[in-house]
């Protein structure tokens, strides 16, 4: 019913976000000199919280994220979304916290993003719902529709993958003087922005093609099958191409315009393609 779901999904972003925050926060309070440089506006390097406050802050937020993603009633939570949250946090620390500090490899550091952002969130969220919300893993549920949906979830985990990839190689664009000065190695750095920017645009234009000819295909053949009566059931998959097809299109316009030289500009075409990352799950009912 809606109150479960409802519930249900407060206990899954509360604690998503607490995570959030702490992966995020550590990740600023150990870069406070490059955002000097790179990001001033932030609170750390701005001067608007010190350095202890925002520890303190992150600590909280580890505490909470992990003690409410753990201590949740049975029913409110599972194995995936634990993992989930468990996942995160340790791959985000491993990311930021010496002696590991995985930020300074650029492969390791785009594993990392991709992982958590393109296959952990994905996977674990969905095999929460399956199991904590719609239950399908109960000895009732079928066998076609568990298939069908895991299919979805693997198609919709492939697209994110290939999001995170986008993500991980656009983020240190703007960012190249300060990773320089602190010694942080790069993409950006190692082959030039031109080229990484090239290649994260087209990586992007490619997972929305690729989804929207994927949805508007299975339209198409949906309706040639079934004629005029699959033609409803065929409406929301063609929708969804149209759309997909359009933000790959987007993408294509907003990057001709971009000055990879100028970091600000990188810096608002890299948001906008966050923009288009959150855009992309509110579509996903329509790829069913």
């Amino acid at each position: 019913d809606l109150i479960r779901l409802a519930t249900s999904i407060s206990f899954v972003m509360i604690p998503s976000l607490f995570i959030n925050i702490y992966i995020t926060g550590l990740n600023q309070v150990l870069d406070i000199e490059a955002d000097k440089i790179n990001k001033p506006y932030l609170p750390l390097a701005k001067g608007e919280f010190t350095k202890n406050q925002g520890i303190a802050i992150c600590v909280v937020c580890l505490i909470l994220g992990l003690g409410i993603g753990f201590s949740a009633p049975a029913q409110l939570t599972s194995m995936p979304l634990r993992a989930t949250l468990l996942g995160s946090t340790v791959l985000g620390t491993a990311y930021s916290l010496p002696p590991l500090r995985l930020k300074r490899f650029p492969l390791m550091a785009g594993i990392c993003i991709t992982t958590v952002r393109g296959a952990l969130v994905n996977w674990g969220f969905f095999s929460h719902a399956t199991t904590a919300v719609f239950d399908l893993g109960q000895p009732g549920a079928s066998d076609a529709f568990r298939a069908a949906a895991a299919f979805r979830c693997a198609c919709a985990t492939s697209f994110f993958l290939l999001f995170g990839v986008v993500i991980a190689l656009l983020k240190d664009i703007p960012d190249v003087a300060g990773d320089r000065a602190v010694g942080i190695s790069t993409f950006s750095l190692q082959f030039g922005r031109e080229k990484v920017f090239a290649v994260a645009t087209g990586v992007l234009q490619f997972a929305f093609a690729a989804v929207g000819l994927g949805l508007g295909g299975a339209a198409l053949r949906a309706v040639a099958q079934g004629g005029s009566a699959a033609l409803v059931g065929a409406l929301p998959r063609l929708l969804g191409g149209v759309l997909a097809l359009s933000f790959a299109a987007a993408v294509r316009v907003l990057a001709r315009s971009v000055k990879v030289e100028v970091p600000d500009e990188v810096y608002a075409f890299y948001m906008k393609c966050w923009g288009l990352f959150y855009a992309s799950y509110a579509w996903l009912p329509l790829a069913r």
